[in-house]
């Protein structure tokens, strides 16, 4: 009786742990890393700033506190062209669509600017999180 009662404990641990591998193993593949690309940029293009930090690798790591974040250029929109994922670190392209302010007397000039971005991301703490690149992106955050 012990010995099927120990039999099935270990059982049920060796369940345990595979089941919570596995669910680190999703959060970490690229149908997630796209789910958090496509919030971020939209909670950016919706000017909700204090959303997009969730997604901030500063912010996980205390390095900018949540009310002195800014995230630079307004996007309008961003669409994933191309993901590579190693291990903890992803690079994701994006095509970006960009509002540019309107100066006074240059009215003939686009509103609209679009670049590619590549963005890179790292898995931390279960989860995908941004890293935000200095201007010409030769610093992180």
């Amino acid at each position: 009786m012990k010995i099927k009662t120990l039999f099935f404990a270990a059982l049920g641990l060796c369940l345990l742990t595979a089941c919570s591998a596995m669910a680190v193993r999703n959060a970490r593949s690229e149908e997630n890393l796209r789910q958090r690309v496509h919030e971020y940029y939209f909670s950016r293009s919706e000017g909700n700033f204090a959303k997009a930090f969730e997604y901030e690798n500063m912010g996980l790591e205390g390095k900018v506190d949540k009310s002195a974040y800014n995230p630079g250029r307004m996007i309008k929109s961003a669409s994933i062209k191309e993901i590579v994922i190693d291990q903890d670190v992803a690079w994701v392209t994006l095509d970006a669509v960009y509002n540019i302010p309107q100066l006074s007397g240059f009215s003939t000039f686009k509103k609209e600017f679009k670049n590619d971005i590549k963005d890179k991301w790292v898995f931390k703490n279960n989860n995908w999180y941004h890293i935000k690149q200095a201007f010409m992106g030769d610093k992180e955050w």
